[in-house]
């Protein structure tokens, strides 16, 4: 039997920040439920028709008040067929809000109808959560709904969770920015207060303001604090913050370690043919790591003895490149690459190992146990570059290569770095049917830019770093 807890005991345990349920010895099924350092919530466990059921109380309470929220609770439970875990739970969460919305003081917006007092509609935070995930989910990239998932879970907006949309205020969300801030993750508190921004809106939107009573734009003016100044801050999306450009020494090293079936990574362990196929297309393409590692064998077409074509929707692209297309009149289409025969041979063989996957790289495990897998993550062929020996580029840097390196040995003009590497490259409307034949029949310009790079990088994997 454990021994009543003190508020004095619960300070201590929520101090200590180290995962723990500690049960209350006075009052039977409530638990002090301890996540780690700033997390933590009451919470109150029963068993009823074979089945565990818990309910969570949130962290606001004190000792006293849980206590007296656990003799309500089963106050409503001896009701019967109002218990909790019945059809009285949204009866207990009518309770539950009642109860904070008058500890945080707020004034509750009521209106009388058939003698009931009812407080305008609203949910809890950590409710809307999952639907607004679900609808990023549906239009964003996967990674981007995962992205704002954990912005909205980071630990100073635990005690959040618990509260209704409608009463979180601006204000509030800018103390849990510049608490994010204060602790030295300034980039995060950027992206948190993007996710909240959304989130808001979404919230406020004509879809879900019925449900939320959460006002449109109140968090639009939400900002981040300023990042503390940093000199020559470089760094892009896979961690290479160097200007380094690769020499054509550096692109052997790389090619030559990724044809080798015996390459071994940092912790001696055997490299996987999916990796180092994954690294030897970016290295032929030039393309950002994420395209590579997210890339759908639909994307993917046989050119016949030229090789083939990788055609990367508007999805894969970055926002800001798309509408810079926009006001130039140009097509939005498709990113097309020419694949020299070379390069689709690397296709061609990963097509093999993913069997009946849709991806061309797929994950060698789901990312969640009980999900499906996908594809494998960007941050892999960060990994993957890192382990080959005597190397210290990224995957990025090849695109540096392309670009400056191999550029200034063929003299090739920038309108033509940008047609590979998707800076600016598009096609006017009404031409595609057009540049489609012309890719096939390989009159088009960029399969002389690519076809030329492919040679020039197996050229420097047969002669090898001098």
């Amino acid at each position: 039997m454990p021994a009543p807890l003190t508020q004095k005991l619960v300070a201590a345990a929520i101090a200590a920040g180290k995962p723990a349920d500690v049960a209350d010895g006075r009052s039977r099924g409530l638990v002090l439920r301890v996540r780690g350092p700033d997390s933590w919530t009451w919470t109150i466990r029963r068993y009823a028709g074979g089945k565990a059921h818990r309910f969570d109380l949130g962290p606001e309470w004190t000792l006293d008040e849980a206590r007296r929220l656990l003799l309500q609770f089963d106050l409503m439970s001896e009701r019967g067929s109002y218990a909790p875990w019945g059809y009285g739970k949204s009866e207990w969460n009518l309770f539950l809000t009642r109860q904070r919305a008058a500890k945080s003081g707020a004034t509750l917006e009521e209106h009388k109808e058939e003698g009931l007092t009812h407080r305008k509609a609203s949910r809890m935070f950590k409710q809307c959560i999952p639907d607004f995930v679900a609808e990023i989910a549906r239009t964003r990239r996967e990674t981007t709904a995962e992205g704002y998932k954990w912005s909205l879970q980071v630990a100073e907006l635990k005690p959040f969770h618990n509260r209704l949309v409608d009463e979180i205020t601006r204000q509030d969300m800018a103390g849990v920015v510049k608490a994010i801030a204060d602790r030295g993750a300034e980039r995060q508190a950027e992206l948190v207060t993007v996710a909240l921004r959304r989130f808001f809106k979404w919230l406020g939107s004509d879809t879900e303001i019925k449900r939320t009573n959460v006002q449109p734009g109140v968090m639009e003016p939400l900002l981040a604090p300023e990042r503390t100044l940093v000199e020559d801050d470089g760094s892009d999306d896979d961690g290479d913050n160097t200007s380094r450009v690769p020499t054509a020494d550096d692109v052997a090293r790389i090619m030559r370690w990724l044809r080798d079936d015996a390459a071994r990574g940092a912790d001696g362990s055997p490299v996987l043919e999916r990796d180092r196929l994954a690294g030897q297309l970016l290295v032929y393409t030039v393309q950002r790591r994420r395209y590579v590692a997210m890339a759908t064998k639909r994307e993917f077409e046989s050119a016949g003895a030229l090789g083939g074509l990788w055609r990367m929707p508007p999805i894969h692209r970055k926002t800001a490149a798309m509408k810079q297309r926009r006001n130039r009149g140009l097509d939005i289409g498709d990113h097309v690459v020419p694949l020299p025969p070379a390069a689709w041979k690397v296709v061609k063989r990963a097509m093999e190992l993913a069997g009946d996957s849709p991806y061309l790289f797929p994950a060698v495990r789901p990312r969640k146990a009980g999900s499906e897998k996908k594809s494998m993550a960007p941050a892999s062929l960060t990994h993957l570059f890192e382990d080959v020996t005597g190397n210290d580029c990224y995957p990025h840097s090849m695109r540096r290569a392309f670009g400056t390196t191999y550029a200034r040995a063929v003299r090739m003009k920038l309108s033509e770095i940008k047609l590979i590497l998707d800076h600016s490259e598009g096609v006017a409307s009404g031409d595609v049917t057009k540049t489609h034949y012309a890719f096939l029949d390989g009159t088009h310009e960029k399969w002389a830019l690519m076809q030329g790079w492919v040679d020039w990088v197996d050229a420097a994997a047969a002669r090898g770093p001098i």
